[in-house]
């Protein structure tokens, strides 16, 4: 077996950190629509975009390897 590093939904990091996916989407301009979509997996969310909310919801130790997308 090997050992595998725990990987987050975004909806987890979002929460955790006490945000509504309405904050989240405002900050990035794009309509609470879009941004459930994409943080269930149901639309396109761009790696520069994934990136940047990456950034903003977690801590200095996370990267995009860390994100279940």
């Amino acid at each position: 077996m090997r050992d595998e590093k725990r990987r987050y939904k975004i909806g987890e990091i979002r929460r955790r950190k006490g945000l509504t996916q309405k904050e989240v989407a405002d900050k990035y301009g794009v309509s609470l629509t879009t941004y459930n979509k994409w943080e269930n997996y149901f639309g396109d969310l761009p790696v520069t975009r994934a990136m940047e909310i990456v950034a903003f919801l977690s801590d200095d130790s996370m990267t995009l390897d860390d994100i279940d997308f």
